[in-house]
């Protein structure tokens, strides 16, 4: 297995800004805008967490956080007997399988339940990466699986969407602004906007901030707050 090469230079340990990592959202952006592939590694004082991504795709996450394996995630679901756990990690080593392999060859789940528990793993995985304190680095690895494919955008503004509007407006006032590259509809596309959002998003870049937007626009709703943050935090609004 060849060493992993870094694609950015360690940022430095930070606190949370409004329970978000910055530097996690800057590279997710960074791979996101370059339609790039790398590694994100946060190192946390007890976790450490990998989002893979593939051409500004999410395809994975790693964790080290036991209550984020995966047949420890289908018990707190009620899908797995807890005491099921342990064998089938055994004999999933034993043959070098994937634990998901070994719950499919034991007749316990199907291919398709296995491919939906790994979607919701790394989408876990994910947001709890992103709101992590820690050192963050992009490097480029070699990838043990594909559980999914999902924009590193769409990601993003699902991720806004689970906050409040409150923590939306505080992330917005908190950062301060910072250029962005000129910006067209079609790069909206990518970010699985719903047609009000979509509406939203391009009232937004007509003024280019989201500060002048909202003056113009009487304010922000929860809408147009969690919105302009996917914006801001993808760098694709000031």
């Amino acid at each position: 297995m060849s060493a992993a090469r870094p694609l950015s230079r360690p940022e430095d340990d930070v606190a949370p800004l409004c329970g978000i990592n910055p530097n996690v959202l800057t590279a997710l952006a960074a791979l996101h805008l370059g339609r790039r592939s790398g590694a994100i590694t946060i190192a946390g004082p007890t976790d450490r967490r990998v989002i893979h991504v593939v051409a500004g795709d999410m395809v994975w996450a790693d964790s080290t956080h036991p209550d984020e394996l995966l047949g420890n995630l289908l018990a707190g679901e009620g899908r797995l007997d807890p005491v099921l756990i342990d064998p089938i990690a055994r004999a999933s080593r034993e043959r070098g399988w994937f634990f998901g392999d070994q719950l499919v060859a034991d007749g316990l789940f199907t291919t398709e339940e296995v491919c939906l528990a790994c979607e919701r793993q790394a989408i876990l995985r994910f947001s709890r990466a992103v709101e992590m304190p820690g050192v963050v680095r992009v490097v480029r690895r070699p990838l043990a699986r594909i559980a999914m494919r999902r924009p590193i955008g769409a990601m993003v503004v699902s991720l806004f969407r689970r906050l409040s509007t409150q923590t939306a407006i505080d992330y917005l006032d908190a950062v301060a602004p910072r250029p962005t590259r000129a910006v067209d509809a079609s790069m909206l596309e990518p970010l699985g906007l719903t047609a009000a959002e979509f509406r939203v998003a391009r009232h937004l870049l007509r003024y280019q901030s989201y500060s002048a937007a909202f003056s113009n626009g009487g304010g922000a709703d929860d809408l147009v707050a969690r919105t302009a943050a996917s914006l801001v935090a993808l760098r694709l609004l000031a």
